[in-house]
């Protein structure tokens, strides 16, 4: 069924209670006054199990190597509220999509806020904002670091794409994949010609080369899920799924190799539950 009018009016994204305590959800998308792309509605109930994206990760991944995490960075939890397994600090930036959108008071969260605020166009009023961010977290004293973070972001590769492009942030997905439910907070999805493009920012602490590509090891699973739902709802391809690591040099960006054998390894996990 369609979304009723009034739910569409001068919204990007809609959530909507159904009858009998289940929620229909929507994933997020700009329906304009057109209407044109309605999202497609979904029944959550209790026979339904549900995983977050980042829960996805955890149960795919290979065993971690642990490293540092960043500074005043503790270990967030998982999905099911419980410490990040294999003392790997998870710098997801969401708790439960259910609870928050953003979650934690830890610099990497206040940088992700900052971000979602940030007009992306040029750093105006950003010094100002990565403040009140750090301070809404209880890390005041942090706040340079969260300003230079933001703007190590704001000079990325994937942030220029950004502003060519008609794009989201802090977007919530939520899609059926069998008889499971795969949802999650997206920080950034641009939508290009070749498909959608999915970013996600890290802020984890990392010293050599080989210890990115063992946290995108980590973080491929969590990119793949993003890339189902996003697929299952949008009926738009995924092109392509960077994420963006802001250390103390600077930025370095990566994207997920063979997304589409991700992606079904993903959907082939789900099919078993």
């Amino acid at each position: 069924e369609r979304l009723p009018a009034e739910v569409l009016e001068d919204v990007d994204f809609a959530f909507v209670e159904l009858p009998d305590e289940q929620f229909g959800l929507a994933v997020a998308v700009d329906v304009g006054p057109t209407r044109r792309g309605i999202p497609r509605i979904f029944h959550r109930n209790d026979q339904v199990q549900t995983f977050s994206a980042t829960g996805l990760a955890q149960r795919l991944a290979p065993p971690w190597k642990a490293s540092a995490p960043a500074v005043g960075h503790p270990r967030l939890p998982n999905s099911e509220g419980e410490p990040a397994a294999d003392g790997l600090a998870v710098d997801d930036g969401h708790q439960s999509s259910w609870r928050r959108g953003r979650a934690g008071t830890t610099i990497g969260i206040a940088v992700h806020a900052t971000l979602q605020l940030a007009d992306l166009q040029t750093d105006r009023g950003l010094e100002q904002l990565a403040a009140r961010q750090a301070e809404l977290e209880g890390i005041a004293e942090l706040a340079p670091e969260v300003l230079r973070l933001a703007r190590y972001a704001l000079g990325a590769p994937a942030l220029e794409l950004a502003r060519q492009h008609r794009h989201w942030r802090e977007l919530y997905v939520a899609a059926p994949v069998g008889e499971s439910l795969v949802e999650g907070f997206i920080d950034l999805c641009i939508e290009t010609p070749a498909g959608l493009v999915v970013v996600d920012y890290k802020t984890d602490h990392v010293d050599l080369v080989a210890e990115i590509d063992e946290k995108v090891a980590y973080y491929r699973w969590q990119g793949a899920a993003y890339a189902l739902a996003l697929e299952q709802v949008m009926a738009q391809p995924v092109a392509e799924c960077r994420f963006v690591f802001l250390g103390p040099d600077g930025v370095i960006e990566r994207s997920i190799d063979d997304l589409s054998a991700a992606v079904a390894q993903v959907k082939a996990f789900l099919a078993h539950r």
